[in-house]
């Protein structure tokens, strides 16, 4: 598995009210890769963080929409949140052609009605604009069961505060929890935090010496998933 988080470092946002949009080409020579899943990153006047797919230059089809849920585009009623951007997963392996013609292409917009103009940075007071993609080199071995073979449970959805967080925060669940598992995971898909035995409608989790960064959890069932999402950590 490997993971990768793209930066466009070249924006910059006045502090007019007025919508700006940036975009940049991810065509990196790395052939055919297979993507798991996909999310977009922004700060507080992000307004909307968008994938699409890059096919001989040209843009072409919209993968990634993070003002839907799951990421999924075509939603009704879009509804861009920057602490919850979602993480668009893709059953079975999405395949993308990575070359100089071919790969994808990300859009972030921004509404900064602040006291400063913005450029990239890592504290909450800048702005950024990060894709975050999980791949694999070679799907040989990987095995994607049947979704309709597989009990499922229904999701849940998660609010998290504060998020970015400094010390720790608090999740609170739409539905009770019942000995649920939290595992958390680095940029590079590695095993950082584990809980297990969580129940109820919240639970508080402490981020003890983790470094700061981009994470992503999931909350699992005996049943199945019930909720994933991305933490950020930040020292104050």
């Amino acid at each position: 598995m490997q993971a990768s988080l793209l930066a466009n470092t070249d924006i910059f946002i006045p502090n007019n009210g007025d919508m700006v949009t940036f975009t940049q080409t991810i065509n990196y020579n790395l052939g055919e890769v297979y993507l798991w899943g996909v999310m977009g990153h922004t700060h507080k006047y992000g307004e909307g963080y968008k994938v699409y797919k890059r096919v001989n230059a040209q843009q072409r089809d919209l993968t990634y929409a993070a003002p839907c849920a799951q990421g999924i585009p075509g939603c009704v009623s879009p509804f861009f949140d920057y602490q919850h951007i979602p993480m668009r997963y893709f059953e079975p392996l999405k395949p993308v052609q990575m070359n100089f013609a071919n790969g994808l292409i990300h859009e972030a917009s921004w509404i900064n009605d602040g006291p400063t103009p913005l450029t990239f940075g890592p504290t909450s007071d800048d702005e950024m604009m990060v894709l975050i993609l999980m791949y694999t080199l070679d799907s040989t071995g990987v095995v994607i069961a049947d979704a309709g073979e597989l009990p499922r449970p229904s999701p849940v959805s998660v609010s998290v505060q504060p998020n970015p967080l400094s010390d720790g925060a608090l999740f609170a669940f739409s539905g009770p929890l019942e000995n649920a598992a939290f595992r958390l995971y680095d940029a590079a898909g590695s095993l950082r935090a584990a809980v297990d035995g969580i129940q109820g409608r919240e639970w508080y989790f402490e981020r003890g010496g983790l470094p700061d960064g981009i994470y992503f959890y999931d909350l699992n069932e005996e049943s199945g998933v019930r909720a994933r999402g991305k933490l950020i950590l930040q020292s104050r």
